[in-house]
């Protein structure tokens, strides 16, 4: 039987098909395509069900994983082992996303769901959920079903909600992050050819001082110069050396941060570009965007964005 059918068998019988385990839970050293609980990990999946299940949002719970001192997955694989790949090692820090995908995977009440990719002309592409095969019961699970469904009604209630608030505040201050990148970059360009005008002359100036740094010795050798005339000669061109070289370095210093700042607000720029374009959402644009979510008991918001002091200053001038 061909490799791809008996992998779409396996998926069928539910059979567990990943290279690595879901978080939480470990291969079977009997049978590698049998799921058995990671009792070491385990518990915190559950406190992230529960956590959940109390009304906390997948923000406060990734910053409270990260302050409890509690790898994410990737850093658990590679302690582990099963991942030796510094490139696949990934952030220490819990991202909301990964919350989000333990909160909405039926792995952890013992259902098997497979089948979500296939590899088409060597490329991995998403399946529709609808082709998705589940098959029920195949392990112990890490939490009942009741707890589970109560987590998913609430989590779908508020995902919708601070979905549309994100996106609303976004929307409203695209224009701040426009501006933002293009105060910079104006900066950036300035910078650039004000400190080139300088390096410019920097150079000439190390290149001269050079030269007569060297033509001192020739007169002290030719007799030109006494020892006291050459020691004091040479004691100040060598601080001015000095002095035009830290000055180079810091233009240089100054030019690369100038740049590397308006490189970042490219990437918000980029994001906000895509909202204001299709009016949704992804995870990646939530990353770069909103720092923090808190959801207060009263089921009220308090977003912050990663361009909070330009939105202060916006409020502040009305």
């Amino acid at each position: 039987m061909p490799c791809g059918a008996v992998q779409r068998q396996n998926i069928l019988d539910g059979r567990y098909v990943g290279r690595l385990a879901p978080y939480g839970y470990a291969k079977s050293p009997k049978d590698c395509r049998k799921l058995i609980v990671d009792e070491e990990f385990a518990p915190v999946v559950r406190q992230i069900f529960e956590l959940a299940s109390a009304g906390e949002g997948v923000f406060p719970i990734a910053r409270l994983l990260c302050e409890n001192g509690i790898d994410p997955p990737s850093h658990r694989n590679h302690a582990k082992g099963f991942n030796t790949s510094e490139k696949l090692l990934g952030s220490k820090y819990w991202k909301h996303s990964i919350v989000k995908n333990i909160l909405t995977d039926r792995v952890y009440v013992g259902d098997m769901v497979q089948g979500k990719t296939r590899t088409v002309n060597g490329k991995q592409i998403d399946v529709p959920k609808s082709e998705w095969v589940c098959v029920e019961n195949t392990h112990e699970p890490i939490i009942d079903r009741v707890l589970f469904e109560r987590v998913q009604i609430r989590f779908q209630n508020i995902t919708e909600k601070m979905t549309s608030e994100i996106l609303s505040m976004l929307l409203k201050y695209s224009e701040v992050v426009f501006g933002k990148y293009l105060r910079l970059e104006r900066i950036a360009s300035d910078t650039n050819n004000l400190t080139a005008q300088e390096l410019r002359e920097i150079n000439q100036n190390l290149d001269r001082d050079g030269r007569m740094l060297k033509s001192l010795y020739e007169s002290l050798v030719s007799g030109l110069l006494t020892s006291d005339e050459f020691v004091k000669m040479k004691s100040d061109y060598e601080v001015r050396i000095a002095y035009l070289s830290n000055r180079a370095d810091e233009l240089r210093n100054q030019n690369y941060q100038n740049k590397a700042n308006a490189a970042e607000y490219m990437d918000f720029t980029d994001a906000v570009i895509a909202i204001t374009k299709n009016r949704e959402l992804t995870a990646e644009i939530v990353d770069k965007l909103v720092d923090n979510v808190i959801i207060r008991s009263d089921k009220s918001f308090e977003i912050t964005f990663n361009f909070a002091d330009e939105i202060r200053e916006v409020r502040r001038c009305g």
